[in-house]
């Protein structure tokens, strides 16, 4: 399927958009939950099953998504050609199974570890392509109500990371790790109709309608796509720093236990769906610039509020603010890329979903330093990257020569 833009007006029924929105909606689940068995206990796998000491932990942590983002950013240029995007989602899907039939048998370090770098870091490319095939689609079905809908499926993925660890757990409880990955590459295997499905119409549904396509428009200069990529990575690197530090946080600083701390996450988790679909609405009347700009503005206050906190309903008030700061920055940040490259939505996508995985890997550095810091300081440094990065978003101004490309 080739991305295009459309000139006509938005033409598609709420019907016809839901039923559009359906089967997207069934793969970003599950494509939701295979992130959510797989990330959270990875580390468990290469300790309990691969026996791999702290050194191999790490590598294998930091080799996986550097592969994904090189993989992903490969994938994503791929798929800009014309017709090209449902072969490559095919081809993730396959990845997938493949990979992680391997991973269920595979009782070796290095055997893993370069199915990880292979077979499994093109399944990661998965996630970028299902956004921006569907950011495709809606720009053909419903091009004013486009942002909207990727924040629904943006919002479907979240839901997703609510029940999948729990069941993962369960999984692994139930069948070891053997089943955990099993059912990974039978969820892979499941999204196989829906794309078949999709390909077999050539991208198109039913349900869109065949405006003209106006001609795809250069993308903005380099540095310009730079500077938007590294305001994103310093913002989401302070999302991430503080998810990494509110258990210990909360336990060692505030004198509460685990509990407390999955409590509040899943206070956030659960503020964040709904704030996603809201923010989603406004942005068929508000520019998606200025609702990421309030969002980076919530996110520096959530910080320094979460920095002055002395007790646990502080913590979970503080929820709100950040709900809003990742429904903002995380969910319509997709649509925000999108919008910069409307004809290359493979790679505007897969530049996004990069800016997230590099920005984790750049909060798990800057962890050590809290470690050394006390964990109250995660917050204020998070304070301080966010701001950074609301600051590099609120000077960008798009130049004449930005909009004629590189």
């Amino acid at each position: 399927m080739a991305a295009m833009t459309v000139t006509a007006p938005a033409g598609a029924s709420a019907g016809q958009l839901v039923r559009l929105l359906a089967p997207l909606g069934y793969v970003a689940t599950l494509v939701g939950l295979i992130a959510s068995f797989v990330s959270p206990f990875l580390p468990l796998f290469l300790s309990r099953v691969l026996h791999a000491g702290p050194v191999r932990i790490s590598l294998f942590l930091f080799l996986m998504p550097l592969a994904a983002v090189v993989v992903a950013t490969v994938v994503g240029r791929v798929s800009d050609r014309p017709g090209a995007r449902p072969r490559v989602l095919l081809v993730g899907a396959l990845a997938g199974i493949a990979g992680y039939l391997l991973f269920a048998v595979f009782r070796n370090y290095w055997a893993a570890l370069a199915v990880a770098l292979s077979l499994v870091a093109v399944a990661g490319s998965l996630l970028p392509q299902v956004f921006a095939f569907s950011r495709g689609l809606l720009d053909r079905a419903s091009p004013a109500r486009a942002a909207a809908g990727i924040n629904a499926l943006r919002a479907v993925f979240s839901l997703s990371w609510v029940a999948g660890p729990p069941l993962a757990a369960y999984l692994i409880g139930a069948v070891d790790f053997a089943g955990l990955y099993l059912v990974a590459a039978a969820m892979h295997l499941a999204i196989l109709p829906v794309l078949l499905w999709f390909g077999g119409r050539g991208g198109a549904p039913r349900t869109a309608t065949h405006a003209t396509p106006a001609p795809a428009a250069a993308p903005p200069r380099r540095g310009r796509l730079v500077r938007i990529s590294a305001a994103f990575v310093l913002m989401q690197c302070a999302a991430s720093l503080g998810v990494m530090s509110l258990s210990l946080f909360v336990s060692e600083d505030l004198r509460g236990d685990v509990g407390d701390a999955g409590l509040v996450l899943g206070i956030c988790a659960a503020v964040e769906i709904p704030l996603m679909l809201l923010f989603g609405a406004l942005a068929t009347r508000w520019s998606l610039r200025r609702l990421v700009l309030v969002g980076g503005v919530l996110g520096v206050g959530y910080f320094l509020a979460m920095a002055a906190t002395t007790g646990l309903w502080q913590v979970a008030v503080a929820q709100l603010l950040n709900a809003c700061f990742i429904a903002t920055v995380g969910g319509l940040g997709i649509s925000y890329f999108q919008d910069l490259m409307p004809g290359l939505l493979g790679r505007a996508t897969t530049m996004f979903t990069n800016s997230q995985r590099i920005s984790a890997m750049l909060a798990g550095l800057v962890f050590g330093a809290v470690q050394l810091l006390g964990y109250r300081s995660a917050y204020l440094l998070g304070a301080v990257l966010c701001a950074a990065g609301l600051a590099l978003l609120a000077a960008d101004r798009p130049l004449p020569a930005d909009l004629n490309g590189a």
